[in-house]
């Protein structure tokens, strides 16, 4: 997997493993708090990734209500 502009995109290669549940999200958040550990130099990592976690909490809230998954 390969991030261009902050576009994940997955690599052209053929796995011999299986896929690691969840890598795709992994490498979302992960990119997300790069970039936002970029904007605000001095903010602190803790609050720069409780930050991120509320939005993706919020984002999983909304996905499964849409979807009518138990909250």
């Amino acid at each position: 997997m390969t991030e261009r502009d902050r576009i994940l995109q997955a690599g052209k290669s053929a796995h011999n493993h299986a896929v690691e549940m969840g890598a795709a999200t992994a490498a979302k958040i992960i990119s997300t708090v790069k970039s936002k550990a970029l904007e605000d130099k001095f903010k602190p990592a803790s609050a720069i990734v409780n930050e991120v976690c509320v939005v993706l909490n919020i984002i999983l809230f909304l996905f499964a209500c849409l979807y009518g998954l138990p909250t």
